[in-house]
């Protein structure tokens, strides 16, 4: 076992241990309410004055607002995995831009405590 894999193993295994750090820990399954939404893709809706192919969102946006409204009234948390936003393909400024008021309905998630998760990554 090399150090690096000894180091890792050795923190997984603290981590393990101590799960004091983390609130969301020690909750039963029956009591969550969790609204997962994965690899959304938000582009930058138009670029050169065409759609934005990268752009898988833009056609998913009112269901996905009317469905965080509906979700925020129930109590729900927001768990966002994955790519989120298309920055393969897109730089941020302009994805923000175009999804600005996606991003205000997505900050009242964020601005309740414990209401809102977020996995970066790659699938």
């Amino acid at each position: 076992m090399t150090s690096y894999i000894r180091t890792v193993a050795e923190r997984l295994e603290q981590v393990r241990q101590d799960d004091s750090k983390s609130p969301r820990q020690r909750r039963e399954l029956s009591e969550l309410r969790l609204i997962l939404f994965s690899d959304l893709h938000k582009g930058e809706r138009m670029h050169n004055g065409k759609y934005d192919e990268a752009d898988d969102f833009r056609p998913c946006e009112l269901v996905y607002l009317a469905a965080l409204d509906h979700y925020w009234k129930a109590g729900f948390e927001l768990c966002l995995l994955g790519d989120i936003e298309e920055l393969w393909e897109n730089f941020p400024k302009p994805v923000i831009q175009a999804y600005e008021d996606v991003l205000k309905r997505e900050k009242m998630f964020v601005d309740a405590p414990a209401r809102y998760v977020r996995f970066v990554g790659n699938h």
